[in-house]
């Protein structure tokens, strides 16, 4: 015999003995709206289990769909659905006992409560978050069982039936959800004689979880029966209920999925044995804050415990971190899509706000580590590839950043104008200087485009008597702002302190200026304040005269 054939027979075996049962003493003492409901669930899981074990999938899309075990796809949805129906007829059944005890209705109000909280867990996994979850889970079981225990007794022998029937439906959820939950992570079940595994005993976890939530919702129907045998329109919209839970959780879903279909080209992260990838896809940065939104890509939801990251604006000179925002890792756990295989996806952004204490007109990175808690300890994880620049094996460079400043004095008389909007609007340097030391010379700039590109500026002395030349050349505001990060308004400064080799003859020296592309070396074509073109691109200024000490 198959597993299909014996999964066909488990089925069987399970639901029928008790839907006889429960249709033969126990429907007709519903009221209508509550038979729909009954019914309604009834149909809707059988079917659910039967196509799940019955479709030959195509893809993984569709194994994803109908899985059993899955998450956030048709039978989770349906079982999230049953809980809170569960909790919300729970609700309406306090609500309409007006003429019963206080203590009474305050077990309507803490079961439904209970059963809404269980539906949302069951869609969004929040006992996943954390370990060995089961055992509050039995605690939460065994409180509620004596509480309806005791709530039995409160009422005529005529009712009680409905809190046998609620006791029944929790033991035998609690068998799926709890006893062959551990037995099959345990790996106890790999020898058994009609499963295979954990890839089989999940069908009659699934199924009793099922079954046994279906007993209590018709508990809770025949209590809500007796309180309201006779509803208006209004309290029949009830029955709608299942839709209206499926529809409401999955529409963020829904929004995330469509924007997962617009990203045409996210760049990736991956990290140490494939374990996670990072699909980033958003970095917005402004003057004001910066803003990540990207998808985290696990192999399993294990390698996601304890996973956060931090995203901060790091000095390029200093490596000091102004600002930034360290998180943990968000278990907004969207559905497997197709372009990403079938594994788990989580949607991630970070942002911060940018102060007025960060420095201005200085190179800033943004950077992105990656890391894991484990015992209290954030150990940093490795890259083994990206399509962003990396600082090093735990930090990707998602790009560069300057905060402007505004408010610089420009020159009324600049020096020289250069192409691209530049001009070079002042230059300080002494008269004198002696060979081997500093010489200090103030360049001032001022940018009326944004560039794109890195200069160099160079800085050419040349003997006026014997014709030889000593050049220097180094960027025109150092290295805390290179040129490809100028923009328009830019006015500022820089003193260059150039150590004067100490071989240099004694004598007068003619100095040169420019700018050239580092790319590729090319001059970049200077203008006097008057329209003359200088010679060579190269901007004079000034004669200096060297010492020695001989």
């Amino acid at each position: 015999m198959s597993t299909a054939d014996l999964n066909r027979i488990l089925i069987i075996s399970l639901y029928l003995p008790m839907c006889l049962l429960v249709y033969k003493r126990l429907f007709p003492r519903l009221s209508p709206v509550s038979k729909r409901l009954a019914t309604f669930m009834l149909v809707a899981q059988v079917l659910v289990i039967a196509l799940s074990m019955e479709l030959n999938y195509q893809n993984g899309i569709q194994r994803w769909l109908w899985n059993l075990d899955g998450e956030y796809n048709i039978p989770a949805t349906l079982a999230s659905s049953q809980l809170a129906l569960i909790g919300v007829v729970a609700l309406l059944t306090g609500w309409h006992s007006k003429a019963r005890s206080p203590w009474q209705r305050l077990y309507f109000a803490g079961l439904g409560v209970l059963f809404i909280h269980l539906a949302r867990d069951e869609f969004f996994l929040f006992h996943e978050d954390g370990l060995r979850w089961q055992f509050p889970f039995a605690q939460f079981g065994a409180a509620l069982a004596m509480a309806t225990a005791l709530s039995a007794f409160r009422l005529p022998r005529s009712l009680r039936i409905w809190h046998l029937c609620i006791l029944a439906g929790l033991a035998i959820g609690a068998l799926g959800a709890l006893a062959l939950d551990v037995v099959q992570w345990n790996g106890a079940c790999n020898s058994t004689v009609f499963f295979s595994g954990r890839c089989e005993i999940y069908i009659l976890e699934e199924m009793l979880e099922f079954l046994g939530m279906w007993l209590v919702l018709i508990g809770v129907c025949g209590l809500f029966s007796a309180a309201a045998p006779r509803l208006n329109r209004r309290w029949q919209l009830v029955i709608l209920l299942p839709a209206l839970w499926a529809i409401t959780h999955h529409i963020p879903y829904l929004i995330n999925l469509a924007e997962l279909s617009s990203i045409t080209s996210p760049s990736s992260v991956f990290y140490t044995d494939d374990s996670l990838e990072l699909r980033i896809y958003r970095i917005e940065k402004d003057q004001n804050e910066v803003k990540l939104q990207f998808f985290a890509l696990p192999q399993t939801w294990h390698h996601y415990t304890g996973m956060g990251y931090s995203l901060h604006l790091v000095d390029q000179v200093s490596g000091a971190s102004y600002v930034g925002v360290d998180d943990s890792g968000r278990r907004n756990h969207l559905i497997p899509y197709r372009i990403f295989g079938e594994r788990y996806t989580y949607k991630q952004w970070l942002g911060f706000d940018i102060p007025p204490t960060v420095p201005r007109n200085r190179a800033l990175w943004l950077l992105l580590t990656t890391w894991q808690e484990q015992e209290q300890v954030f150990l940093r994880q490795s890259i083994i590839s990206s399509d962003f620049p990396l600082l090093d094996d735990s930090q990707v460079i998602l790009g560069e950043l300057v905060v402007q400043e505004m408010d610089g004095p420009s020159a009324s008389s600049p020096v020289a104008f250069f192409e691209n909007g530049l001009s070079l609007d002042l230059a300080e340097m002494p008269s004198r200087a002696h060979a081997g030391e500093i010489l200090s010379i103030r360049f001032a700039w001022t940018s009326e485009q944004t560039t794109m590109e890195d200069y160099a500026q160079f800085l050419h002395f040349g003997h006026e008597l014997s014709g030889d030349w000593w050049v220097y050349d180094q960027e025109p505001l150092g290295a805390r702002l290179p040129s490809r990060l100028w923009y328009s308004g830019l006015t500022d400064s820089e003193i260059w302190q150039i150590r004067l080799t100490a071989e240099l003859e004694a004598g007068r020296y003619l100095l040169f200026t420019g700018l050239y592309r580092s790319s590729d070396r090319e001059r970049l074509p200077a203008i006097a304040a008057d329209g003359t073109p200088f010679v060579d691109a190269r901007v004079p200024l000034g004669s200096l005269i060297i010492t020695t000490s001989d």
